[in-house]
């Protein structure tokens, strides 16, 4: 039902040293230090309106919708994504100095390295969850500078004839049943030891008979 999409089919992992965010010319240095340059074609498979889901090593991490009629998925959503799940790449930000105590101690330093531009709206922004998950892998992340670092990321998308406002609910409503770990509305409360599976999502969509696939 949904169409999945390895991460390293999509992206070319590559280092950059200098560049221009918010007008401002920077140098980024590690862990910050990585473009994620999309490989993969523009095609009418990558339109929205739809529901995809992330995966880490089979596990469902995050949930989303996309509604624009463009076929920039990849570009507009899971560009970005990759780049916080790792936490390598060299736009991340955290839009909050007044929150940075959220970040997990062991990250935090980085952020604050660089702490005049990071806190701040940088067009690619992380969240504390997705810290949280970074912080549980980061050793395998951290020293990974070309495409063996999202060998294990997958991307998952099922286009649906719906309206904007139809896509949110769906995509809340899962996000609140299912409790993906990166996503804003993840509840620690409602942690289980089964694992999120894309065959998990499926079922939910199925109920609903609403994929275009």
């Amino acid at each position: 039902m949904m169409e999945k999409y390895t991460a390293d089919s999509l992206f070319q992992v590559v280092t950059v040293e200098k560049g221009i965010i918010n007008k401002i010319p920077l140098l980024f240095v590690w862990p910050f230090n990585l473009n994620f340059k999309v490989i993969r074609k523009k095609s009418e498979e990558f339109k929205g309106p739809g529901i995809y889901c992330a995966t880490y090593k089979n596990e469902v991490i995050y949930i989303g919708s996309y509604n624009s009629s463009k076929p920039a998925i990849i570009h507009d959503r899971w560009k970005k994504h990759i780049m916080t799940f790792t936490n390598r790449g060299y736009r991340l930000g955290f839009n909050s100095v007044r929150n940075h105590h959220l970040i997990p101690e062991t990250l935090r330093q980085y952020f604050d390295q660089e702490r005049a531009w990071r806190y701040c709206d940088t067009g690619t922004v992380t969240s504390p969850n997705r810290l949280l998950f970074v912080l549980d892998n980061f050793e395998e992340f951290k020293y990974s500078d070309d495409n063996s670092l999202i060998q294990d990321f997958s991307f998952y998308y099922c286009q649906m004839s719906q309206t904007k406002d139809n896509i949110i609910h769906i995509e809340q409503e899962l996000i609140k049943g299912l409790n993906p770990r990166c996503n804003n509305g993840f509840d620690r409360n409602k942690i289980t030891s089964e694992r999120l599976t894309v065959a998990r999502v499926e079922e939910e969509l199925e109920k609903l008979n609403i994929c275009n696939k």
